[in-house]
């Protein structure tokens, strides 16, 4: 019997040793029928060249400037397609995975109807008896003021593991794993987006088309949360990207909900830029405030995909 063919895409922007770390817990894969891909977003310091000489039965992408998340996995997702793949799992460089994980995602997806997405459980790093990923839930909190995804239950994993598959709005790009049939019918990531909230976008238009994203709980990876973005840059895109997603995708009755929630919340990182509010009140600082403004303005004046300038003199705090 032919195992299905199984391409796993990963990025690599200036993160050489999350990225050999990750390369070598892909060694210990069980699965005989993989090939693996980084893409490299035009790195520092010779990194492409490095990963090629200590993983030489990989290949690497090397671009000419930094593509980010969905130009990356696009090239990534293109070549794959391009060499066969049936399936293609797309993989952040900051984690690392359980030996058995292809088989039982493979093994699943061929049990589930009209599959689009789909992610396993997914653990901190070290932290790896807390979960990180179990859900995608859009949530809007007047309170706390979030509206936001929501990416875990309040469950361990005990729970969890012996569940069925279950849906999900979206499956998670830290891994997420397809066919190569689906990829085909509902096209590449919107770049636009350049990094964060992809996934989210992507994973409605598979359901416009009638395939549906699943957590698989029988599989289990661990991530090193916020390894592969600086933090100034997560927020900025974070910020951007879900304005832009919710005014696509969010229902009307949602957007009721969810926009004074925000409109709330950039109020309070306005004063906080200001210094107005106090320092046992300030649950993040001055520069974090002002990354997050930045992703407002620039999705007020339209400006998507990467950053330019005036924005990396605040995100890179030039």
């Amino acid at each position: 019997m032919n195992l299905p063919v199984v391409h796993i895409v990963i990025l690599n922007w200036n993160g050489l040793d999350n990225t050999l770390e990750c390369l070598a817990s892909i060694r210990e894969l069980t699965y005989p029928n993989l090939r693996i891909q980084v893409v490299d977003n035009a790195s520092k310091n010779n990194e492409a060249a490095i990963i090629e000489k200590k993983f030489p039965e990989i290949n690497v992408l090397k671009q000419k400037e930094n593509l980010g998340f969905c130009g990356g996995c696009n090239v990534g997702m293109n070549y794959a397609l391009s060499e066969g793949a049936d399936f293609v799992m797309l993989l952040n460089n900051d984690t690392l995975l359980s030996p058995n994980l292809i088989e039982t995602l493979v093994e699943a997806y061929g049990t589930l109807e009209n599959p689009g997405a789909v992610s396993p459980i997914i653990f901190k790093y070290p932290e790896t008896e807390k979960i990180w990923f179990s859900i995608a839930r859009w949530e809007a909190k007047w309170k706390t003021g979030e509206a936001r995804f929501r990416l875990a239950l309040d469950e361990n994993y005990d729970s969890l593991k012996n569940k069925k598959p279950y849906e999900t709005e979206f499956a998670c790009g830290c891994c997420l794993f397809v066919s190569a049939e689906v990829i085909n019918q509902i096209g590449l990531f919107d770049e636009r987006y350049f990094a964060f909230f992809d996934e989210a976008e992507w994973c409605v238009r598979m359901s416009r088309q009638g395939y549906t994203s699943y957590i698989i709980p029988s599989a289990f990876m661990y991530h090193k949360v916020g390894g592969s973005t600086p933090s100034l840059v997560s927020t900025y895109l974070l910020n951007r990207n879900r304005l832009l997603w919710a005014a696509e995708n969010l229902s009307f009755g949602q957007k009721i909900k969810s926009y004074p929630v925000m409109a709330k919340e950039f109020v309070w990182h306005l004063l906080n830029s200001r210094n107005f509010i106090s320092k046992s009140k300030r649950y993040v600082d001055k520069d974090c405030s002002r990354a997050f403004l930045q992703g407002y303005k620039d999705y007020f004046l339209g400006r998507l995909g990467k950053w330019g300038k005036e924005t990396e003199k605040v995100i890179f705090k030039k």
